[in-house]
């Protein structure tokens, strides 16, 4: 999708010049730009901190753009004086610990009808491959228990379940499956040494808590509006484009009893993706999700001590059926 497209599908085609809009953990490569129209940039941390503290030495710290808005962790309303027309948070979401109690503050820093763009990384073309895809018992669990950081479980199954994997590769069936378990289960001990270090140093350790695809997207939006804990209508969705590796979601501010609407809403977007021709050209390339987990069943069972010590039984067995 061309920069431009992707703008204008994020802010739900607005006039971005007659309009005031947030854009949250814009880094070094914001979508909106100032010469769009008055947009704020908001982040956990002023521009100096950011600068100091980015992930890779290829980016270049003058290229963070000035923090408009400093949240320092914290709830995004308790750090603004205004609502705004609309918010884009381009991988974002995935971050959030809480993300139910996010999209909560969110509408509340959104104007009536306002609108929340939010571009999310599909798990079948990222390093999140082989993670299973959040459920809203666990977004519950969050939102409950009020998470202002990633509990243990989200960082552990963040830090071990990680592969390397390029976008073309998950489209051409992924990699391979008992070279990447093999990968995943040297990365068990260190992950349990991580959660530990984190929980006794008390420090902010960031990762991925929340891993969608499109569908499961969906399915997470739908239980949570059902729930009363989603005050939004889904004005529009996209699924993933073929070699790409993200979707969108952009959510209109709801007012009132609004879950018919809701629901209808979710029904479109259903329908999108059942007709999503990237998703047929997905499944003609992958297994299906079935026989991909008994698959890696199969791998590990194979990478198991049981199966090396039965190996003379198994040769024993076919040299007889021979």
């Amino acid at each position: 999708m061309q920069h431009a497209e992707k703008i204008r599908l994020l802010t739900a085609g607005r006039d971005l010049a007659a309009s005031v809009g947030v854009e949250i953990g814009p880094r070094e490569s914001p979508l909106i730009t100032r010469a769009h129209g008055r947009i704020l940039y908001a982040d956990y941390a002023d521009t100096a901190t950011i600068r100091a503290t980015l992930p890779h030495p290829s980016i270049d710290p003058a290229r963070v753009v000035d923090i408009d808005i400093v949240t320092g962790g914290g709830r995004l309303s308790a750090a603004m004086t205004e609502q705004v027309d609309y918010i884009v948070a381009s991988h974002v979401a995935e971050h959030v610990p809480d993300l139910l109690g996010w999209l909560a503050d969110l509408h509340r820093v959104i104007k009536p009808s306002g609108t929340l763009g939010l571009a999310i990384p599909d798990r079948r073309f990222t390093f999140d491959r082989y993670r299973t895809e959040s459920t809203i018992a666990e977004a519950v669990e969050a939102f409950v228990l009020g998470y202002e950081r990633p509990s243990v479980r989200q960082i552990f199954d963040s830090a071990w379940q990680a592969v390397p994997m390029e976008v073309a590769e998950g489209w051409r069936g992924g990699p391979d499956d008992a070279a990447s378990l093999r990968h995943r289960v040297a990365k068990l001990r260190p992950a349990l040494s991580l959660v530990r270090e984190v929980q006794a140093s008390g420090r902010y350790n960031d990762a991925h808590c929340w891993v969608f695809t499109p569908a499961s997207f969906l399915e997470f939006f739908d239980r949570a509006a059902q729930l009363g804990l989603l005050p939004y209508e889904l004005e529009q969705f996209h699924p993933t484009e073929e070699g790409g590796y993200e979707f969108y979601a952009v959510l209109r501010r709801a007012e009132g009893d609004h879950a018919a609407v809701t629901a209808e809403s979710i029904r479109r977007a259903r329908e999108v993706l059942a007709g999503w021709s990237a998703e047929r050209v997905f499944a003609a390339a992958n297994v299906s999700e079935d026989f991909k987990a008994l698959r890696e069943s199969l791998a590990i069972m194979r990478a198991s001590r049981i199966w090396r010590l039965t190996a003379p039984l198994r040769r024993l067995v076919e040299a007889v059926r021979g």
